[in-house]
């Protein structure tokens, strides 16, 4: 037991020692995976890292839900007071969701931050706080900003951010209840934006109406009552809308929309499109809003993926691939209502005729093949066609004639392949040479317990426990 204690001992010092060889940023990189009390505790592998933690540029702070709002408002002082002063805090994230801190504690938090060059920050409070002034956020250097806060609380009309770098927003609303309006002030004073997400916002009550000229990238989630207003969005090239009720008449001028993802909109009628330069289209519907009916002309067109059935006009003469998804989509619904379904996703494929590529899952390959008769005798429409890739769940041979020839017929070089699993990788000669030399590397502090003390030179210094509390503990220094 001795000798395997030993040979253990020897492994983590190598492996330590290999680690500890890196220089600061790529170790810097590597703790930035982590949250800001396991990059703390590393401190406990050798002398090397016992002060690698205090020039961390990356800060991430957890929910932290099993301790007390004491110990998180004190870890958090514990990590301000001891960093090293000259370091940099190129990115901050802080989360807290049940236990409220101390008051004032983000606020010096983040003007703390600020002071030494932050780039990056990102804060979610979700618990009744104090209103936070939109003005205690400003800097020159931040480039990245995510809130979720109570925007609504900020005070007076005059209040403004001055962000000249910030190049990209996300306003989160927390929590589903009470008044949740978007303030005007949050979508000024930001020359350099180009990606804005909000999610959650009621728009009923905002008087702006969604001008910002060099934005190019919008995401809205769950956003309500935003078909009323007008969007100025003349850079706009990629536009994501969940969840949000949709009209045309707040579309009409993304003549430079390139990228275009619907995901369960609300569309209460008929939808048409015009873009000129749009070359993705990702549209995503579920069982209840199956009635969406979108016509769309796009010259430009090269990338369409569906998931769900809807009525569809398509205009699209350079089409190149064409991807569709009905997994688990029709969840227990009976049979005479699929088979109703079966035969608009006939109407639905039929629009797809220029595509030169056809990828379907298991569903949507099974779902004409049930209505086989239908394709009987009609002339296909993919006359481009170069390839029709089925799941690996699926053999050619179960492909209906019918089908078959509607899919391939009008084509010379149209072929049937199937596609390889997503989790299985052919393994090269290359590939399993390496696999056969690599070795398999155990955690670094696992067998910790097992070093042998006596060829140690042992200190005693502070470190946090799992549930943050400033406690003494040996550090063991590395003899080398």
């Amino acid at each position: 037991m001795g000798s395997r204690a030993k040979k253990r001992t020897r492994v983590l010092e190598t492996e330590v020692d290999r680690l500890s060889s890196l220089p600061d940023d790529l170790i810097h990189k590597i703790l930035s995976f982590l949250d800001a009390k396991e990059a703390l505790q590393t401190s406990v592998l050798s002398k090397r890292w016992k002060l690698v933690w205090t020039t961390l540029p990356f800060l991430n702070f957890g929910e932290y839900e099993h301790s007390s709002s004491w110990n998180t408002s004190g870890f958090i002082n514990h990590v301000m007071k001891h960093r090293y002063r000259q370091s940099h805090i190129y990115q901050l994230s802080l989360c807290v969701s049940k236990n409220r801190l101390t008051k004032g504690l983000p606020r010096k938090f983040i003007a703390h931050a600020i002071s030494r060059n932050l780039e990056n920050l990102s804060i979610e409070l979700k618990y009744k706080h104090m209103p936070y002034k939109l003005s205690t956020l400003s800097s020159r250097l931040i480039k990245k900003l995510t809130l979720g806060v109570k925007l609504e609380d900020f005070a007076s009309e005059s209040d403004r951010w001055d962000l000249p770098a910030l190049t990209y927003l996300r306003l989160k609303r927390p929590g589903l209840n009470g008044n949740h309006n978007l303030p005007d002030s949050c979508l000024t004073c930001l020359p350099a934006l180009r990606t804005l997400c909000l999610d959650n916002w009621d728009f009923s009550k905002s008087s702006f109406s969604f001008s910002l000229p060099d934005l190019t990238t919008l995401r809205l989630s769950g956003c309500t009552r935003v078909s009323r207003r007008d969007w100025n969005f003349p850079a706009l090239l990629s536009l994501e809308l969940d969840n949000v009720v949709l009209t045309w008449s707040c579309m009409y001028k993304l003549v430079k929309l390139q990228n275009l993802t619907l995901t369960s909109v609300e569309i209460p009628g008929n939808l048409t499109f015009s873009f000129p330069q749009l070359l993705s289209l990702d549209i995503e519907t579920r069982y209840s809003d199956s009635r969406v009916w979108i016509e769309l002309s796009a010259p430009k067109l090269y990338n369409f993926r569906s998931v769900g059935i809807f009525s569809l006009w398509l205009e699209a003469p350079v089409l190149e691939n064409a991807n569709m998804k009905l997994q688990g989509w029709f969840g227990n619904l009976e049979w005479i209502y699929r088979k109703q379904y079966y035969r608009r996703f006939q109407d639905m494929l039929s629009q797809l005729g220029n595509a030169k590529n056809l990828t379907f899952d298991l569903e949507s390959i099974e779902a004409p093949s049930m209505i086989s008769d239908n394709f009987a005798g009609k002339p296909s429409p993919f006359c481009n066609l170069k390839c029709v890739k089925l799941p690996h769940e699926c053999n050619e041979s179960s492909i209906p004639g019918a089908l078959r020839s509607y899919l391939i017929g009008g084509s010379s070089v149209g072929t049937i392949v199937t596609a390889f699993p997503r989790d299985t990788i052919p393994c090269t000669e290359a590939v399993s040479m390496i696999a056969q030399n690599s070795v398999l590397k155990e955690p670094l502090a696992a067998p910790a317990k097992e070093v042998d003390d006596t060829q140690q030179n042992i200190h005693w210094t502070k470190t946090i426990d799992v549930d943050m509390h400033v406690q003494e503990e040996p550090f063991v220094e590395d003899s080398v």
